[in-house]
């Protein structure tokens, strides 16, 4: 019975011993494959950065090299545009709408209306503006000009603008009093001359000249009495 327990326990610490060695090795194994696991990390990873770095640089040297393809069908647009931007023809004054030319403006106060007539609506009333200059549209209607001043357009009356339309004379009195009206026979008329000392005229032949007044009407002035302006 001794014996029997004595070869039990030996056989128990053989036992233990052997798996106590088994462990060791295992443990010894599992140290030396953790630690080749981290050099081949450490290597792989500093490969994969590496080599990622590499391929980066290597994809932008092919991207830089890579010729950019054409397609020989695809007609030279932009040489063609390039080669033809020579020397534009010259601004001419012509347009498709009425012809435009720069005036100046005489006095210092004028009405600016919607329609060619003395008793249309007033657009404006243009102050300070004497010598300034205007544009004027078109041909005139009854002595009026159709012009523009600034973003404004609107009818004037002809009287105060320099130079005149062809077959119009602008006069101002010797005096710069206001235009004495007369009708064909030289009598004073009792009218008021709207334009002051200012008057239209259609000819300066003889002694009584023709003018064209703001309302529309024709009378005479006294050539002695007036000024040739233009």
């Amino acid at each position: 019975m001794a014996l029997l327990v004595a070869v039990g326990v030996v056989g128990f610490v053989v036992a233990t011993a052997g798996n106590d060695g088994e462990a060791d090795v295992a443990d010894d194994s599992r140290s030396d494959t953790d630690r080749d696991g981290a050099d081949e990390d450490g290597d792989t990873g500093g490969d994969e950065v590496g080599d990622t770095g590499d391929s980066d640089s290597d994809a932008a040297s092919d991207v830089e090299s890579s010729p950019v393809a054409t397609n020989p069908l695809a007609p030279a647009t932009t040489t063609t545009v390039r080669a033809s931007t020579t020397t534009l023809p010259p601004v001419t004054t012509t347009n498709s709408g009425p012809p435009e030319r720069v005036v100046t403006l005489l006095v210092d106060v004028a009405k600016l209306r919607a329609e060619p007539r003395l008793d249309a609506a007033e657009i404006d009333s243009i102050t300070d503006l004497a010598g300034a200059s205007i544009v004027v549209v078109g041909e005139p209607s009854n002595g009026w000009y159709r012009v523009r001043i600034g973003f404004q357009e609107g009818w004037m009356f002809g009287a105060f603008i320099l130079p005149p339309a062809d077959g119009l004379i602008v006069l101002q009195t010797r005096s710069t009093d206001p235009v004495i009206l007369r009708d064909s026979a030289g009598v004073e008329m009792d009218l008021v001359n709207a334009s002051g000392s200012y008057a239209l005229a259609t000819s300066t032949s003889g002694n009584l000249w023709p003018v064209v007044l703001p309302e529309g009407w024709t009378a005479y002035v006294q050539g002695s009495e007036m000024n040739i302006l233009s």
